[in-house]
Parts: structure tokens; sequence; C-alpha cells
């Protein structure tokens, strides 16, 4: 059996404020880190549609499925990239981290101003014939309460997916919250369904295009999973001033 290569990529939008590190200049070194690494699954945030378009032309071996935040399905979204040799996809779902989830739009009171959605596949590794679940989130960068009540609503959703079906499952994104934060605590308590921050031990994940060095970033594993975690590191490359992105993309092998 083959080890599965799981990663959470926080894209960054593309803006000119960014200079050399906008990200038509970051694609070369996108395409060619995907290609040495050749991850089974890439769960993206902050994506937009000219991104998107890049990440289907580069990554042809891939499907990648998701969806814009915005009521109309546009916009900015969340999309997770499965390699077609190793995983087979099993269904999609998008839900707003909101009291109405499946209201198109929806969103919390006290969340700043942009919209936040949850994405999760169902897969299976075409080695062993194994289903799991991967959740891909990004949540609020503003409020600790945002954070907190929009995590509630996809711990739900994990906790009644586990009780028709108990599948593995990992939770992954950008959490926009640092270990130890209230957020972050609340995967680790939740009772329902025992979660393990397999990237507990990464230091940095965040760091502004070299400016600052912080924790934002985290994956969750049920313990079939965490179990055979053999690996877990981050990317970090940087050529003449360029990096991959504003986040370090986190990885995680699993035997």
């Amino acid at each position: 059996m083959n080890k599965m290569k799981l990663v959470t990529f926080n894209l960054r939008v593309s803006v000119d404020v960014d200079g050399i590190n906008c990200f038509p200049h970051r694609m070369g070194l996108i395409y060619q880190k995907i290609k040495a690494e050749r991850p089974d699954i890439i769960c993206f945030q902050e994506v937009r549609p000219v991104q998107l378009e890049c990440l289907e032309m580069m990554m042809p071996e891939y499907v990648l499925v998701g969806q814009g935040r915005e009521a109309d399905y546009a916009g900015e979204g969340l999309y997770t990239a499965v390699h077609k040799d190793s995983i087979q996809l099993l269904a999609f779902d998008t839900f707003w981290l909101s009291p109405e989830p499946y209201t198109p739009g929806s969103r919390f009171g006290h969340q700043s101003q942009f919209l936040r959605i949850c994405s999760v596949l169902r897969v299976r590794r075409k080695d062993n014939g194994r289903v799991f679940l991967v959740y891909n989130l990004h949540l609020d960068h503003k409020s600790e309460e945002a954070r907190i009540s929009q995590l509630e609503v996809v711990l739900e959703h994990l906790k009644r997916a586990q009780e028709i079906n108990s599948f593995p499952a990992v939770i992954m994104g950008d959490f926009n919250a640092v270990p130890g934060s209230r957020t972050i605590q609340q995967c680790d308590s939740f009772e329902a369904v025992a979660l393990t921050n397999v990237t507990e031990d990464i230091p940095c994940s965040f760091h502004n295009f070299g400016r600052v060095a912080t924790k934002i970033d985290h994956m969750f594993m049920t313990k079939e999973l965490q179990e055979n975690v053999t690996e877990i590191g981050i990317w970090d490359q940087m050529e003449n001033g360029i990096y991959l992105s504003d986040h370090y993309p986190i990885y995680v092998c699993v035997e």
C-alpha cells in the first residue's frame, strides 16, 4: 500500500499589491512544487476564478471540485484537488458556515464582511478501497466568536456524517486561529468525534511573504488516519524573493 499525501494550501488571492509575490509570479513555482511532490489531495483556500483557471491548466492529472462562497456560487472559494490515479471522488458537498448552512450566502451576524464556506468530499483510495471524508474550511479572520460559531457548524456536520457511516475523516484548512486559542481547543475537546491535531508541532504556517511567523493552518484527523501518519512538514520554497504563497502549505503523509 502506498503512502497518501494530503496538503492544505492557502493560495493567497491574486492582488497587485503583493508585487513580486503577486499570483502570476508565483504560478511557476507552484506548478513545479505540485509536480515534484504529487500529492494525492490538496485543499486550496482563497481561490478566485482566474486562479482556478490556472490550476485547472497546470493540474490536468487532478479533478478540481469546489465553488465560490457568494450566494450565486461565484467569487473567491474553496477548491480541492483529487489525484485521478490514486483517489476516486465519490461525493462532494459545500455548505455555508452560518445558522442556515444550506442557504446560499448566509452568515453569522458577528462575523466579518466575508462569507465563509466549508466543502466536504467523500473519497476512496484506489489502492485499498477505503473510504474517508475530507473537509476543507476557511474560518473568519477577525472574530474568535465567529470562528467558534463557524467551527460548530463543521463539527456538527462531521458528527451527523459519522452517525450515518463512521468513515475516517480529516478536517484541514485555514482556521485563522493560533495554537491554544478557543477555536483550536474546540476541536481538541470535541466529544462526539475524537480529533487529533496532527500538525500541532508545525511552528509556522502564515508568514506574509517572509514578514511574520505565526501558525493558523491546521489539520485534524480521526483516530484511524492519525494512527498511520508517517510524515508531517511544510513547503517553504522561496526563489529570488518569491514564495509559493503568504502561507506555507502543510503536508501530512498517511501510510
